[in-house]
C-alpha cells in the first residue's frame, strides 16, 4: 500500500498549475517529489552525488509513468521560469 501526500513547503517557479506531492510505501519506497497535471503523474528523484539509484517498480506500474533523475547537472532545467 502506497500513498500520495501533498508537500506544503514547495516553492518552485513555474509549477502552480501542478499538484505537489511526494510518494512513500510501507517498506519504505519512495519517490521524493511527484507532479500531476492535466491528470498524467511524473516522479522525481533527488540525487546530488552520482549514486546507483532504485526506482519503486510499483510507482512505475502503478501511475503508467517514468521518474527523472534531478541531480548537480540538470537541477537548473527543473526549476527554472517558464514564459506563459
Amino acid at each position: 500500500m502506497a500513498f500520495l501526500a501533498t508537500a506544503t513547503n514547495v516553492h518552485l517557479w513555474g509549477l502552480t498549475q501542478q499538484k505537489k506531492q511526494f510518494w512513500r510505501t510501507k517498506q519504505q519506497q519512495e519517490i521524493d517529489f511527484v507532479e500531476e497535471k492535466d491528470g498524467q503523474i511524473q516522479g522525481f528523484e533527488f540525487k546530488w552525488k552520482n549514486r546507483k539509484i532504485k526506482i519503486p517498480k510499483n510507482f512505475v506500474e502503478t501511475y503508467k509513468t517514468d521518474i527523472k533523475v534531478i541531480g548537480r547537472d540538470n537541477f537548473r532545467d527543473f526549476v527554472r521560469v517558464e514564459d506563459k
